[in-house]
């Protein structure tokens, strides 16, 4: 027992005294309040929902585990009072503790998804596996013809919310393309234990080490050697296509709204006839860095997902709502498909011990071409050849570096930001993104009509995309009595 994870948990009432936390554990015991384990207690309830993790932990098998599933325990290890819920769910007070939960049930018949769901974040350290969708509007490429892909039938929408998602992996609150799969399995609470997380687990079990421990190493669990086997619409090998590979970008904070794909692909490859399409390990000279201000060119890449001018291995971004992606445009006789290739696919591979080659199978509705097609291209203007700025983003009447923006206003105020001011050094056409309460917007203006929210802080955010690369983030903090 000394080597399970230790998990403590916090009882009381939360910081407005409403909800369900009103009932504390003393007042259930007086009541004489049963709960699922057929007690008067809820330490008994806790308790239970730590021995349904640890069922979780040894039904989970995979090739990324143990055969007899994820060899690491949790423990119950402490109970206190809680005037106010504790931070992110997370108590820092014991050097020994993992992590600390606040009453969160809808009702004790029931063991709690959402409290084994924290207990998977902080005491074994699992990250959410939320943001593999990305929004239409910001799949940046183009046809031929200069018209988005986004929104046609090869990168769809799909109606269910206002700007809706093409693709999704583990992604609460926002659909599948026929709205019946993956995320209603998970809807709600998240469980989670996959082939990825449950490999990241066995990895570090019995290791007290925090989710950004982890996130720190995962650019580095990618296979040297990366192997697209693509088959076609009769489920043969496809020969002789080509494949575009865009890389997914993550401006300002990582969510839907944020990530997007700029329509200059980092590899362009073939087979030689094989079906096999090998990613290369340096870029193409006319893929565009942007976390940098110039533009490298060609650069080495050990893996697909390694970023910097010189090519090195980074953090490629999993924690919590991200979800690195390679987007993949494959041209075959005369026709186009997308797909995708989630970052953990690959991180899959490594944790099933294929660590310096791995093999990754994608299904189209392709046929085979006699010769490759020809590599098309959008032209690159001549003033960004060489140097490629980062846009600016203003916000008119807001100095240009104001720090944070405070504003305090009464409910029923109207709000407008206006960010027609913003340029790009080059003149590149810009793309604005605004997020905040409400939702995103991609319009130069965002207007905030406050009667439509509830009083509470709030946050305004602010960007720019000149089609490559993101500005700086204009943040207004807004509080609304």
């Amino acid at each position: 027992l000394n080597k399970a994870r230790a998990a403590h948990w916090g009882f009381g009432y939360d910081k407005d005294r409403r909800g369900d936390n009103d009932n504390n554990f003393v007042d259930d015991y007086k009541n004489r309040v049963i709960n699922l384990v057929g007690s008067f207690s809820d330490y008994d309830w806790c308790n239970a929902n730590i021995d349904r993790l640890g069922m979780m932990l040894a039904e989970t098998v995979y090739p990324t585990t143990t055969p007899q599933g994820i060899q690491d325990a949790v423990r119950s290890d402490a109970f206190m009072t809680a005037d106010e819920y504790m931070d992110d769910h997370n108590d820092r007070r014991g050097s020994l503790y993992d992590g600390g939960y606040e009453e969160m049930w809808d009702t004790r018949m029931t063991l709690s998804p959402g409290n084994i769901h924290e207990m998977g974040h902080n005491v074994i350290g699992l990250p959410d596996l939320y943001g593999h969708g990305i929004w239409v509007e910001n799949i940046l490429l183009k046809d031929e013809n200069g018209n988005p892909y986004g929104g046609t039938p090869l990168i769809p929408n799909v109606d269910v919310v206002e700007h809706s998602v093409p693709w999704t992996s583990a992604t609460w609150g926002y659909p599948d393309q026929l709205g019946i799969g993956y995320t209603p399995l998970m809807v709600n609470n998240h469980l989670w234990l996959d082939a990825f997380t449950a490999g990241l687990v066995q990895r570090y079990a019995g290791k007290r080490k925090g989710l950004g421990d982890y996130a720190d190493n995962f650019g580095k669990m990618v296979p040297t050697k990366n192997i697209l086997q693509i088959f076609d619409v009769n489920d043969e090998s496809l020969k002789n296509a080509r494949v575009y590979v865009y890389q997914c970008a993550n401006s300002c904070y990582i969510y839907m709204p944020n990530k997007y794909y700029a329509d200059r692909p980092k590899f362009i490859i073939t087979d030689g006839g094989t079906g096999n399409y090998l990613i290369p390990t340096r870029t193409e000279s006319t893929w565009d860095d942007w976390d940098t201000d110039g533009v490298e060119g060609s650069v080495n890449c050990l893996t697909p997902f390694d970023r910097g001018a010189k090519g090195e291995v980074t953090s490629s971004g999993i924690h919590w709502q991200s979800g690195e992606m390679l987007l993949l445009k494959i041209v075959s006789n005369g026709q186009v498909e997308f797909q995708t290739v989630p970052l953990t696919e690959m991180i899959i591979e490594y944790f099933s011990g294929n660590v310096s080659s791995a093999t990754y199978p994608i299904r189209t509705s392709l046929t085979s071409s006699a010769v490759p097609p020809q590599i098309e291209l959008p032209e690159i203007p001549d003033t960004i050849k060489t140097t490629n700025l980062r846009p600016v983003a203003k916000v008119k009447d807001v100095p240009d570096k104001p720090g944070e923006l405070v504003l305090k206003v009464k409910k029923g105020e109207v709000l407008t930001f206006d960010g027609s001011p913003s340029y790009d050094p080059e003149g590149q056409m810009l793309l604005y993104r605004w997020d905040g309460p409400g939702g995103a917007s991609f319009e130069p203006v965002r207007t905030i009509d406050t009667s439509r929210i509830g009083p509470g802080e709030y946050e305004v955010k602010f960007y720019v995309i000149d089609g490559v690369r993101y500005s700086d983030v204009f943040v207004a903090r807004l509080f609304v009595e």
